[in-house]
């Protein structure tokens, strides 16, 4: 397994080379970004200036002239985001990429009714909808559409969907783990450790805690054999292939 993951980096360190790769990297912060302005909201103005960007973005999508109330705003974060949308937008005419933002938005909403209604998600509906909402789809989707490492009959393989799951699963646990206090503050309920302390009736937090951290713990293992036996299925493929491993084990 470890000369698996130095033949990872040994190809990393190539593929880093590629104007696809370049791209990739440049514009995956966008996400990231718009996430954390929409996390930060607290005021209305707060909300106005979320909302202003969201148009500046939609309307740079769809190729309109769209002149906001705040063409400059004094976020360099924000003015950044605005400028490096235009890399992002081949990206959303390629339907598979189509597909996973549409995933995340309509996923998204159910989280936000739930928080809205101050209502908590049955376990199994959240594992279902957060799988979605920790946006790792769409990621894979544009690194795929850049690069088109990943096989069409590897796509539509249980191994390549049950990787993907545990990729999300890891993912969004450990986030939970570390939002949880800013989630409790603003009494949102889409987290994994609210859910479970619903789900199971604990009484304390820790409880609740400790149920995740052994989940994320068990996940690992499960992705570690699952990156294995994906290792195997295309270790005579050609070399580009490999960059499907890296996706994963770089999320990871």
């Amino acid at each position: 397994m470890a000369e698996g993951f130095r033949q990872l980096s040994r190809i990393h360190f190539i593929c880093t080379r590629r104007s696809a790769d370049v791209r990739f990297r440049k514009t995956a912060p966008l996400g990231k970004r718009i996430d954390d302005v929409c996390d930060n909201i607290s005021s209305n103005e707060s909300i106005k200036r979320v909302l202003n960007l969201y148009d500046c973005l939609l309307a740079n999508l769809n190729d309109c002239d769209f002149h906001t109330t705040m063409d400059e705003s004094d976020d360099h974060f924000e003015n950044a985001i605005r400028d490096m949308f235009a890399d992002f937008k081949p990206y959303f005419a390629n339907k598979s990429i189509q597909k996973r933002i549409n995933e995340l938005l309509q996923s998204s909403e159910i989280e936000r009714k739930a928080s809205k209604k101050k209502s908590v998600l049955k376990l199994y509906e959240y594992e279902n909808v957060r799988n979605f909402t920790i946006g790792i789809n769409v990621l894979i989707a544009a690194y795929n559409f850049l690069t088109n490492v990943i096989p069409l009959d590897s796509q539509d393989g249980q191994l390549h969907h049950e990787t993907l799951t545990s990729v999300n699963k890891i993912g969004y646990i450990y986030n939970d783990l570390v939002s949880l206090e800013k989630e409790i503050k603003e009494k949102s309920t889409s987290n994994l450790i609210i859910v479970l302390k619903q789900e199971r009736k604990y009484e304390k937090w820790q409880f609740a805690i400790d149920e995740a951290v052994q989940m994320l713990k068990d996940e690992l293992k499960l992705f570690e054999l699952l990156l294995t036996l994906t290792w195997h299925l295309v270790i005579d493929l050609y070399n580009d292939e490999f960059m499907y491993l890296l996706i994963i084990y770089r999320i990871k």
